[in-house]
């Protein structure tokens, strides 16, 4: 099968960059390992961010040290009778949001005890907004299948090589493995990407912290 893109995962990053292709009118295919591509299985805080924590006189701390966390480039919101729109100016685009929005006002750490370990307030002002991840990226999913790129769930991808008219990716289905050919790819399936392994991209990449090293809670 011959494609202009496919695209490797089926999260937010593979499913916004399959929408804007498809878009364009290019001839995509987004392939996504799990059967139900809007189901959320792992721990996500689930937080658009609107400013970005950083040690200020704007963060108020119980015990007085500071905390950075956060988007760093500008974003906005903009809420609807009907529908909410999270806007990102620096990269240029927005993205329509239907579910329950929520506004963070303190930033808590508590221990797996349930002990509060410290607490920090924004000054009365929304650092960021809890969003329901599921109807995001159904709604992502959505746009794609109207955009007119194919989804093919159930696939994962094994791993990829450059040709001299574009790129090969290995596929394992259901019941079977096959190859797509494609001018481009976009490897948007994790952090221990397999198309991303495949082409050695990974091999000086520096590992600054692992995710378990965090242990914080909103």
């Amino acid at each position: 099968m011959k494609y202009d893109l496919i695209v490797v995962g089926g999260g937010p990053g593979g499913l916004m960059a399959a929408k804007t292709a498809a878009e364009d009118g290019l001839k995509v295919v987004l392939i996504e390992r799990k059967r139900n591509i809007t189901e959320i299985n792992r721990a996500c805080v689930s937080i658009f961010y609107t400013n970005k924590l950083t040690p200020s006189a704007n963060l108020e701390s119980d015990t007085g040290d500071a905390k950075w966390d956060g988007y760093i480039e500008p974003v906005s919101v903009e809420c609807e009778s009907d529908k909410t729109r999270f806007h990102f100016p620096v990269p240029g685009f927005s993205i329509d949001y239907n579910g329950p929005l929520r506004p963070y006002l303190n930033w808590i750490f508590v221990s797996p005890s349930g002990y509060l370990i410290n607490k920090y307030k924004w000054n009365d002002q929304p650092w960021g907004f809890y969003y329901h991840k599921e109807t995001f990226v159904a709604g992502l999913l959505a746009s794609v299948e109207k955009a007119g790129a194919k989804v093919l769930p159930e696939t994962t991808g094994l791993g990829a090589e450059n040709t001299k008219d574009g790129v090969r990716v290995r596929v394992r289905g259901k019941s079977t493995e096959q190859t797509l050919e494609a001018r481009a790819a976009i490897a948007a399936d994790g952090v221990n990407s397999k198309i991303v392994d495949s082409l050695g991209l990974n091999e000086k990449r520096q590992v600054l912290f692992s995710p378990f090293e965090r242990i914080g809670g909103v």
